[in-house]
């Protein structure tokens, strides 16, 4: 895990044609211009209708990549598609089920996204407070003492605080990735699996259960 969980036609611009060959040819007599008009109309005719076909055969050709996505996924997830399981059979998994252990990653993946979550808070602290001790650092006239004092210890904690959450972050991704690998009999997952498994449990398993 990351540390931290479509096209249209071109049958419009070939009608156009047909107006300019058909008036061009119009001046002899009065059925040079009635064909003139027929050839013009038929010609809007076609490029209508091939923008159409076009059109749907493009739809066609996303409509079978997107079944073919779907079905390449699917065949990837082997032992995962567990996951379509009901809460209340999450709820009463054995841990050493394939269930329990969708369940067990789950958890852990929560976890490791909340610690990465967090990692954002820290570092914005982290800055605030720096930016706070240079500001008295540099203050004219010069600042009290003490404030400098603790503006540097308040800085200090928060790189601190930082450091040691980052090293529980990557803990519990480490942590999350191990129990992806125990509950999959496929590896490594793909991200698309990652992803759709996160989607499909959501819900289903309750915060700490």
């Amino acid at each position: 895990m990351t540390a931290s969980l479509a096209l249209a036609g071109n049958g419009h611009g070939n009608g156009g044609g047909g107006n300019s060959g058909g008036n061009g040819n119009s001046g002899g007599n009065g059925n040079g211009g009635a064909s003139s008009h027929s050839t013009s109309t038929n010609a809007g005719g076609n490029s209508g209708g091939n923008s159409s076909s076009h059109a749907q055969g493009q739809n066609q050709g996303q409509d079978q990549s997107q079944n073919r996505g779907q079905g390449s996924l699917h065949s990837s997830l082997g032992a995962l598609n567990a996951a379509h399981a009901s809460a209340q059979a999450f709820a009463h998994a054995s841990p050493n089920s394939r269930i329990g252990k969708l369940k067990a990653y789950y958890n852990a993946e929560v976890l490791a996204q909340t610690l990465q979550a967090q990692l954002k808070t820290d570092q914005d602290a982290v800055t605030a407070a720096q930016l706070a001790l240079k500001e008295l650092q540099n203050a004219n006239p010069p600042a009290d003492a003490q404030a400098i004092a603790d503006a540097q210890a308040l800085y200090d904690q928060s790189v601190a605080t930082l450091a040691a959450d980052t090293t529980k972050a990557s803990s519990a991704v480490d942590d999350a990735d191990t129990k992806l690998a125990a509950a999959a009999n496929k590896t490594p997952v793909s991200d698309q699996a990652r992803q759709w498994l996160d989607q499909t449990l959501a819900g289903k398993i309750a915060s700490g259960q």
